[in-house]
């Protein structure tokens, strides 16, 4: 039986129920876990055929197939995908704590900060707890659950699809179905 992984964010869960509720619940072994980068480390490592993954890791994993037709994405706000600063103005944003379970999305913060706001904030990965994370950096870039379900009293709060679409005027797809090519 293939084995198949993605994360249990509220934001997958279309694109996995077919797998865990849905007509193809015998036909996988559907393991689900919270981070998207685990997801990406064990496709990596082959220890499940195919997995919804950080788009990033189309990059830098050899030997991947993409899954058409299916992606978390969005043509404008995606809600799930958010930097979070106490700073009245984005270009006053000097430090960045890094969500760990994001890849795809740090990538984005650094193309967004270098390219679109002429800035290079420090960068540092960080475990996915808000209030952690804001006491040593200006920002913190949550994804999943944790971005959609944070107080956000007194916090600018950006979309990161959203600034993508106001630089570019394009959609950004965030984690697509890859398999190994073996596999596909």
């Amino acid at each position: 039986m293939p084995r198949i992984a993605a994360s249990s964010y509220l934001n997958s869960t279309p694109l996995i129920w077919s797998f865990s509720e849905g007509s193809h619940r015998h036909s996988v072994k559907l393991l689900t876990d919270t981070a998207p980068a685990r997801c990406a480390l064990m496709l990596a490592r082959r220890e499940v055929e195919a997995a919804l993954v950080p788009v990033i890791e189309y990059q830098r994993i050899p030997e991947l197939v993409v899954v058409p037709g299916v992606c978390v994405g969005a043509r404008s706000r995606v809600r799930s995908v958010v930097l979070a600063t106490r700073k009245r103005d984005i270009r006053e944003v000097s430090s960045i704590a890094l969500d760990t379970s994001s890849r795809t999305s740090a990538a984005l913060i650094e193309i967004i900060f270098r390219e679109f706001l002429r800035r290079e904030p420090r960068l540092t990965p960080a475990e996915p707890d808000l209030a952690a994370m804001l006491q040593s950096h200006d920002a913190a870039l949550l994804i999943g659950d944790p971005a959609m379900t944070f107080p956000r009293d007194d916090l600018r709060v950006y979309d990161l699809a959203e600034l993508w679409r106001e630089h570019t005027g394009l959609g950004f797809v965030f984690a697509m179905w890859m398999a190994g090519e073996e596999d596909a």
